[in-house]
C-alpha cells in the first residue's frame, strides 16, 4: 500500500490519535456543545477566538435549560443586550452550538448580514396576532415586543391605529416610505378611505401614492387639481373652519384682532340665507351696510366699525385670492375612497399653513358629523409641523380616537409640533411611535422609558491605574440615542407602551401615475370677483 492509500485510510499514529479523540468525545457527549464543551487549543493563541468562546459559554449559561429553538432565540437577545453585533441571525458557529449541532471550530466569526426585507411583490398586506387582524408594516429585527407580530411581521390593527401613530424622521431616513407602506396596506387590506395631506407639496410622492392606490383598485381625488368643496356644515361649523385660516396669537394686540375677526365671521355666517357656500359669497357679505340690513341693531354690529370690517375682509380676500378657487369645488371627504391633498408651499407662500388648517378642521367635522361612526378612516398628515400651531389641533387629535378615525402624524422632529405644552399633549394622545434617523432623538426615545444600568469608573494616578475604581447605578435610555442618529434608511425603532423594538419597514412597489390635469376653476385667476373689491364698490351688488 502506498503513501497516498495510507493517508486516505487515516492510517498512521496521527490518524489513530484523531479517531480515539473523536470516539472519546462521542461517548462522553462533549461533542454537542454546551457549557461543558472543550474548546480546541487553537484558541489559546487566538485572543479573539478565546473571547468569543468565553462570551458564548456565558450566554449559554444565562440562557438556561430550554428547547433548542427557544434557547437560540434567548441567546440572540442576550447577545444583543451584551453588545454583540448580530443583525437578524448570529454567526454560523454560534448558532450551531446553541442548537446542539457539531460546532464549526477555528472559523473566523464574521458579522452577519442584515435581515432580508421582503420584496414588494411577496410582502403580505394582512396578518393576525393576539386574536386580531392587522396591517403588515414592517419586519421585526430585535428588541421587545412593542406591537403584535405574525411571526416576524409587525402588525398595526385598526384599533391600535385609532389610538394614532407618530412617524418621525429626517430627510432621506425612510419616513415617507413608511407612511406610504401603511397607506398601501390599508387600501389593499380593507375598504377604509385613505387620505393623505401633504404639507411639503412633493409631486413625486403624489405620483407614487396615485400608483399605489390604483394598484389597490382605488380612484384618487387630487387637490388642488380637483377643487375641494369646503363649505359643508352649519353656521358655527363653517365659522370655526374660517377662524383656523389665520393663526392669531392668544395674547397681545393680535388677540384683539382675533376677537374682531371672530365677530365679523359670526355676523356673516349667522345669516337668514344660511352660512356662505363659497369664498365669493363670504366676501360679498362683509359689507357694513348689508350687515346692518340683515342684523339691524345687533350689539355685535354696533361695536364694529367700517375700518375694522375692511381690515378683516382684506385679510380673507388675500387668502382666498391666493387659493384661487381651490376651496369652491364639488367634492369632499365623503365623496372619495382615496384622496391626496397637495399643498404647494412655493405657490401658496404664507397661506399654506392656513389652508392646511382649514382642510384639517373640515376633516374634523367630517369624522364627527358626516362619517358613520363605525366606519374606519385613515388620514396621513405629512410635515405635521405646519399644522401644529393651531390652538385646537391637539383637541381634534383627542376627539378622533372616539370616532374610529386614525391619524398618522409625520413631522421631521417632535419639537416642530408646537410649544412644549402642545407637544406633550399630542404625544400623550399617540400610542405608537415609529422613529427613523433623527438628529435630536432624545424627546422620542424618552417615550420608551429608561432602565437601570451600572456605570463603572477606574481611578488613575501619575503612574497609571491605581487599582481602585467605583460603580454606580443610573437610569439609561432603553433606546440608545446614538444608535437612532446612525440608523440606515428604512430602519426604525417602534415604541409603544414603554416598549421598543427595532424594525425594518417593508418596501412598497415603485408604481407611479401622472397627476390629473388642473381644471379651470371658477373665477379664473382669482376667486374674488373684481366688482366687489373693497376699493371699487360702495354698495352690495344685489
Amino acid at each position: 500500500m502506498g503513501l497516498g492509500a495510507t493517508a486516505r485510510a487515516g492510517a498512521g499514529p496521527r490518524g489513530a490519535s484523531r479517531r480515539r479523540s473523536r470516539d472519546h468525545r462521542r461517548t462522553t457527549g462533549r461533542d454537542r456543545g454546551g457549557a461543558d464543551r472543550q474548546e480546541p487549543a487553537a484558541h489559546a493563541c487566538n485572543p479573539r477566538g478565546a473571547l468569543t468562546a468565553l462570551r458564548r459559554d456565558r450566554l449559554l449559561l444565562r440562557a438556561g435549560p430550554a428547547p433548542a429553538a427557544e434557547r437560540a432565540s434567548s441567546i440572540r437577545e442576550l447577545a444583543e443586550a451584551d453588545g454583540a453585533r448580530i443583525a437578524g441571525r448570529a454567526p454560523t458557529g454560534f448558532v450551531r452550538t446553541a442548537l446542539g449541532a457539531r460546532a464549526v471550530l477555528g472559523r473566523r466569526h464574521r458579522r452577519a448580514p442584515r435581515a432580508p426585507i421582503a420584496s414588494p411583490s411577496t410582502s403580505p398586506m394582512l396578518g393576525e396576532a393576539e386574536g386580531e387582524r392587522g396591517f403588515v408594516v414592517a419586519r421585526r429585527l430585535s428588541g421587545e415586543r412593542a406591537a403584535p407580530a405574525d411571526g416576524s411581521l409587525v402588525l398595526l390593527s385598526p384599533r391600535r391605529l385609532c389610538r394614532h401613530l407618530l412617524v418621525c424622521g429626517a430627510t432621506g431616513s425612510g419616513k415617507t416610505e413608511t407612511v406610504l407602506r401603511l397607506a398601501y396596506a390599508v387600501a389593499k387590506g380593507s375598504e377604509a378611505p385613505v387620505f393623505y395631506l401633504d404639507g411639503k407639496g412633493d409631486k413625486h410622492n403624489a405620483e407614487r401614492f396615485l400608483g399605489l392606490m390604483a394598484d389597490a383598485g382605488r380612484q384618487v381625488r387630487v387637490f388642488p387639481n380637483e377643487p375641494f368643496f369646503g363649505w359643508r356644515g352649519a353656521a358655527h361649523e363653517v365659522h370655526g373652519r374660517l377662524m383656523e385660516v389665520i393663526d392669531y396669537a392668544s395674547e397681545g394686540p393680535a388677540a384683539w384682532y382675533r376677537d374682531v375677526a371672530k365677530n365679523v365671521l359670526r355676523l356673516t355666517c349667522e345669516h337668514p340665507d344660511g352660512p356662505p357656500r363659497s369664498s365669493s359669497e363670504l366676501l360679498a357679505r362683509m359689507d357694513l351696510a348689508h350687515l346692518k340690513t340683515v342684523h339691524g341693531g345687533s350689539s355685535a354690529l354696533a361695536a364694529l366699525s367700517a375700518q375694522q370690517l375692511a381690515q378683516v375682509r382684506l385679510r380673507y380676500e388675500a387668502f382666498f385670492g391666493q387659493a384661487r378657487g381651490a376651496l369652491d369645488g364639488c367634492w369632499s371627504w365623503e365623496d372619495a375612497s382615496a384622496a391626496y391633498l397637495l399643498l404647494d408651499s412655493l405657490a401658496l407662500h404664507e397661506e399654506t399653513a392656513g389652508l392646511a388648517r382649514f382642510l384639517f378642521e373640515d376633516f374634523a367635522h367630517y369624522f364627527k358629523a358626516r362619517k358613520l361612526r363605525e366606519r374606519f378612516a385613515l388620514l396621513i398628515v405629512d410635515e405635521f409641523s405646519g399644522l401644529a400651531s393651531a390652538s385646537g389641533m391637539a383637541a381634534r387629535i383627542e376627539q378622533a380616537r372616539g370616532f374610529n378615525t386614525a391619524l398618522v402624524l409625520a413631522p421631521q422632529v417632535i419639537a416642530g409640533m408646537g410649544d412644549e405644552a402642545e407637544v406633550e399633549r399630542i404625544t400623550g394622545s399617540v400610542e405608537t411611535v415609529i422613529c427613523h434617523r433623527v438628529n435630536t432623538p432624545e424627546p422620542v426615545v424618552g417615550l420608551a422609558g429608561t432602565r437601570r444600568g451600572i456605570e463603572y469608573s477606574t481611578h488613575f494616578g501619575l503612574e497609571g491605574s491605581t487599582g481602585h475604581g467605583s460603580a454606580r447605578v443610573q437610569h439609561q435610555y432603553k433606546v440608545d440615542p446614538d444608535k437612532v442618529r446612525s440608523l440606515d434608511p428604512g430602519i426604525a425603532y417602534l415604541i409603544s407602551r414603554g416598549r421598543a423594538m427595532k424594525i425594518a419597514v417593508l418596501r412598497v412597489p415603485d408604481l407611479r401615475r401622472e397627476l390629473p390635469t388642473q381644471r379651470s376653476w371658477k373665477g379664473g385667476e382669482s376667486a374674488v370677483p373684481h366688482d366687489i373689491r373693497v376699493s371699487e364698490r360702495t354698495e352690495l351688488p344685489f
